[in-house]
């Protein structure tokens, strides 16, 4: 992965009197942010540990869809939203829109993968259907929700604007349960697949799941901003190497993408100006100086010389 230049992407400048305030920032414990109890930035020494209090719950996994309709996508290009604003207008076609964004491998963002199932849900039961207007309807303001998320260099942009525009995000929530319901209640469609019903039973827990993940972006976008300020060029690349973990997508569009949230930057720069937001970052913090310590020494590991055999007796 190339080395992040954070300014360049974002945009601004730095400026010593932000630089100063940011470093003497409380993060974690209440001290002050010194090179020495905040970077990592020595390759031969390991940093200062803080055990977390209480161990880390794994992410509970998401069921992913294995059907042959979610198989099935990625393949067509002619289902781009970007270049088809026509065949948005066509009802039919929403609902495959909708599961290509989701499924379209390796440019769909990693955090629509908990929306997959419910999506592919929809194009089973509306395959070779009429669509009742009022589902129409609703799909079309999914789909232009979900538009921005088309291309990998705004996965970031996308994650960022679902937890921050809560209005919308809920809204777009909202719609999905909402066509789930209409899909249920619809006594003309011929077909109505067992999934269907357990896909509604299901959507809140896939809601939280999408939410959580756009969450998780936001909250390792503001930390990236706080160790480009502070001038921590390791944790920086490690910070960068977890969003594209998250996001699914390489080092290049990552770069790309950072163009885009600018708006995002800047408020993250007021927000750390009143030293807000220590807890979050005192969080972050741990955690990635214990992903630091993990790959620092499993690479001193394999470094070692192997060890030589015991003379026999």
């Amino acid at each position: 992965m190339p080395a992040f230049d954070a300014p360049a992407f974002f945009g601004w400048r730095r400026h010593s009197s932000s630089s100063s305030c940011v470093a003497s920032s409380v993060v974690g414990s209440g001290r002050p942010a010194t090179s020495t109890n905040l970077s990592a930035s020595k390759e031969l020494s390991e940093p200062e540990l803080v055990k977390p209090a209480k161990p880390v719950k794994p992410a509970k996994p998401v069921k992913t869809c294995t059907t042959s309709v979610a198989r099935g996508f990625g393949t067509d290009p002619d289902l781009s939203v970007g270049s088809c604003a026509s065949k948005r207008q066509a009802p039919g076609l929403a609902a495959h829109i909708c599961a290509h964004l989701c499924m379209n491998r390796p440019h769909a963002a990693a955090v629509l993968q908990p929306l997959c199932a419910t999506f592919a849900v929809f194009v089973e039961t509306l395959q070779g259907q009429d669509m009742p207007s009022e589902l129409a309807t609703l799909l079309s303001s999914i789909v232009e929700f979900l538009s921005t998320s088309e291309v990998p260099e705004r996965h970031l942009e996308f994650a960022l604007g679902v937890h921050t525009g809560q209005s919308g995000t809920r809204q777009f929530l909202a719609n999905v349960e909402d066509a789930l319901t209409v899909l249920c209640q619809t006594s003309g469609l011929a077909r109505k697949p067992p999934t269907l019903q357990a896909a509604l039973a299901g959507w809140r827990e896939a809601a939280d799941a999408f939410v959580d993940g756009c969450r998780e972006a936001w909250e390792l976008h503001f930390y990236f901003v706080f160790l480009d300020i502070k001038g921590d060029r390791v944790l920086l690349d490690l910070v960068a190497r977890q969003l594209c973990r998250l996001l699914g997508c390489g080092a290049w569009a990552l770069a790309a993408g950072l163009l885009h949230t600018r708006p995002w930057a800047e408020d993250a720069l007021r927000e750390l100006g009143r030293r807000g937001c220590r807890a979050l970052l005192g969080r972050r913090h741990v955690a990635a100086l214990y992903e630091w310590r993990g790959t620092w020494s499993e690479l001193r590991f394999r470094r070692r010389p192997p060890s030589r055999p015991c003379a026999p007796a």
